[in-house]
């Protein structure tokens, strides 16, 4: 990975990792301040219509040969310190992209969305997918979707019906974590106002 990233196919796509960590970031920053100061009618437009932008630029990169922000390589045990120094702070960086969450759910579902079952044994793949593409964003369903097998026209749609499922899921979760510290704070300044 290393020295792909040299060459200047690499370099681009390693451009592309930090812009969308930016891009990231910046969503995240414009919806806190979006659920924090708005309604709810004009929230919810506006992060589906984000995300649903993203989760197309993400498909269009990816099935262009950008890097998945999630897949690890195995290296060998034998191979020299340095290598595999390479490849511990390759998986750090990772980490750091894709946020510890996202990481570790898709490394312990792995095994679990890649195997194929008929009938009530299809339901732990099934449960598994389904509570990656509402709790987490659009790489990390995208990378659990390839893995489950979904490619082309499948994975987008599967991938935009995600986005249908995590962004109501983060404004009313942040809109109840925002209700409740509002409703700490004013608590605590009715308190001290009456000692």
């Amino acid at each position: 990975m290393t020295r792909e990233f040299a060459s200047a196919p690499g370099r681009l796509h390693g451009a592309f990792v930090l812009v969308w960590k930016a891009q990231s970031m910046l969503a995240t920053i414009a919806f806190l301040a979006l659920v924090a100061f708005g309604p709810l009618v004009i929230v919810l437009p506006i992060m589906l219509t984000w995300a649903a932008v993203a989760t197309v630029v993400y498909a269009v990169a990816r099935s262009r040969g950008y890097p998945d922000m999630l897949e690890t390589a195995a290296y060998d045990s034998a191979a020299p310190v340095g290598q595999r120094a390479k490849s511990v702070a390759c998986s750090a960086a990772k980490v750091w992209v894709s946020g510890l969450n996202s990481f570790v759910y898709a490394r312990a579902a792995r095994n679990v969305i890649t195997t194929r079952h008929k009938g009530w044994r299809a339901l732990p793949r099934f449960a598994v997918l389904a509570g990656g593409l509402t709790f987490f964003g659009v790489a990390t369903c995208e990378h659990l979707l390839r893995r489950a097998g979904f490619q082309g026209r499948q994975l987008l749609q599967l991938s935009l019906i995600g986005v249908f499922l995590n962004v109501p899921y983060r404004i009313l979760l942040s809109a109840v974590v925002t209700q409740a510290l509002w409703e700490i704070a004013h608590t605590v300044s009715s308190t001290a106002a009456i000692v």
